[in-house]
């Protein structure tokens, strides 16, 4: 039953640190980590390894690029599936883990064979009484993933949701031989949408665990301001709704999605407004064009902004 354990790293030895200090520190014992360094620019792996080298629970895999988030998971994902590991935890490394995290999931899987995917209750790090995440659903009518949070029915109980975010995890290893490992197509953010989405569709459930409780450093690891995380966003929103359903439904996502944001820009008001009108106008072109002509990103498109 142990249980690989993924962590990303790229350029952020602190939270990496900490994180890898909290689950060792914690009351769980069967599980292996695997820190994947994905082609960081500073002395993080240097310092990780200098740090957990002697401990036998950690293993260190490196990526030779930056493969974003999906890509980094999937280095991480093969070595666990290639060792025979029949749990894989997705777990973002700017977080701090609690004790019994991962055994109360464990033992919500081993309930049911359709349990495929089980999620935890994530709580802000600076804030520990709020919620950031509780499992959540694909909103039908704006085709993007919805957290619940605290007012939502059922908080703290057991029950099945609509997605699971890749922040808190437990996949068994039969999902990923079923359905494939994490899309590559988006490069942070998004993923966890269209992974559970496969496999819900596959049959398999997602279940919420309210007991397997984590703190989440939100916002560490990407700029939500600038033009470059925009495009980012905007881009894999088309995508999520462009490789998972109808042709019809992607045009009238497209033509609703573009005329809001042309709105709200004008009306001086959402993600768009701290941009001048002409780059905003050419976030929103590129992000249009590229989502029409590729189906992943690439270093041509970043190079853009």
């Amino acid at each position: 039953m142990k249980t690989a354990i993924i962590l990303l790293n790229f350029n952020s030895y602190q939270d990496t640190f900490e994180c890898v200090e909290s689950i060792l520190e914690s009351n769980e014992s069967n599980y292996q980590i695997y820190i994947v360094d994905n082609a960081s620019q500073d002395d993080s792996l240097t310092r990780l390894n200098n740090n957990f080298q002697e401990v036998n629970k950690v293993s260190f895999l490196t990526s030779k690029e930056n493969l974003g988030f999906s890509g980094g998971c999937n280095v991480g994902i093969n070595e666990a599936l290639k060792q025979g590991f029949e749990y894989v935890l997705l777990l973002n490394n700017d977080t701090i883990v609690t004790d019994s995290f991962l055994s109360e999931m464990i033992s919500i899987a081993r309930k049911d064979t359709k349990v495929g995917i089980v999620g935890g209750k994530t709580l802000f790090n600076d804030d520990r009484k709020s919620i950031w995440d509780a499992g959540g659903y694909i909103c039908q009518k704006t085709y993007r993933g919805i957290r619940r949070r605290e007012n939502h029915a059922n908080i703290d109980s057991v029950n099945e949701v609509g997605f699971i975010t890749c922040c808190l995890a437990l996949v068994k290893a039969e999902v990923f031989k079923n359905i494939g490992l994490l899309p590559e197509a988006y490069f942070f953010g998004s993923e966890e949408w269209e992974f559970s989405l496969r496999a819900q569709r596959n049959g398999f459930k997602l279940i919420y665990a309210p007991k397997s409780i984590i703190y989440h450093k939100v916002g560490r690891s990407h700029d939500h301001t600038s033009a470059k995380m925009l495009y980012n966003t905007y881009r894999n929103r088309i995508l999520f709704v462009k490789r998972n359903f109808s042709k019809s439904t992607y045009n009238s996502f497209m033509y609703k999605f573009l005329g809001l944001k042309l709105a709200q820009k004008l009306l001086n008001i959402g993600q768009l407004k701290p941009f001048p009108f002409k780059q905003a106008l050419f976030i929103l072109k590129e992000t249009l064009k590229d989502s029409r002509k590729y189906n992943k990103v690439t270093k041509a498109h970043w190079a853009k902004f």
